[in-house]
């Protein structure tokens, strides 16, 4: 399976990587309005290069995403906002996130 063929490899260059999160790309709120209710849009900064998530929001009340502190930008300096995804709620782990 090619999504965890990529887990592996991103594994091998990050130790520190043991979860890998699995999105859907839409192209607009009409076209999944019937898979989700309005509550869980999903808002996301990633990092640019490495597309770890930094921020996962999903409380469409606020329609802001917060940063606790500017160690945040100093770590991941190219942060990328997406609110074209939605959560498949499909999470590949590695062993250690099972024991």
């Amino acid at each position: 399976d090619p999504i965890i063929e990529k887990f592996k490899e991103r594994r091998k260059k990050d130790k520190k990587a043991v979860m890998s999160l699995t999105f859907k790309r839409i192209s607009s709120a009409n076209n999944y309005s019937h898979l989700c209710p309005i509550e869980e849009d999903l808002l996301l900064a990633l990092n640019r290069d490495t597309k770890q998530i930094v921020r996962y929001e999903n409380d469409n009340a606020n329609n802001k995403i917060t940063f606790a502190n500017a160690e945040t930008f100093k770590e991941h300096s190219k942060i990328e906002l997406r609110y074209d995804l939605l959560d498949c709620h499909i999470d590949i782990c590695s062993q250690e996130m099972l024991a």
